[in-house]
């Protein structure tokens, strides 16, 4: 099982979607993402319903890091920045 970990401050719809297509395209089939701050009820529902997102509220990466390890021993973990990602790359603010 190929399952990605990623971290952000704070997470959001655009982050999710392109998480979604991201693993759809590369074949991942489950993401852990460390959050520091707690995220938008909408954003946890919408992550509910993608089924294999786990999204967990940390501010000690690393510790949180070696957890999942240690759970998902066997399996194939990748570290992905979120904003590589995240539609939220694409977005402009009109700079």
């Amino acid at each position: 099982m190929k399952i990605i970990v990623t971290k952000t401050d704070k997470l959001g719809i655009m982050d999710l979607r392109g998480m979604k297509s991201y693993m759809e395209t590369r074949g991942f089939d489950k993401a852990y993402v460390i959050v520091r701050f707690t995220p938008h009820p909408n954003v946890v529902n919408f992550a509910k319903d993608m089924g294999n997102v786990e999204i967990i509220e940390s501010k000690k990466y690393k510790d949180e890091l070696e957890k999942i390890r240690e759970r998902e021993s066997g399996n194939t973990l990748v570290e992905i920045d979120m904003y590589s990602m995240s539609e939220r790359r694409f977005a402009s603010d009109g700079d």
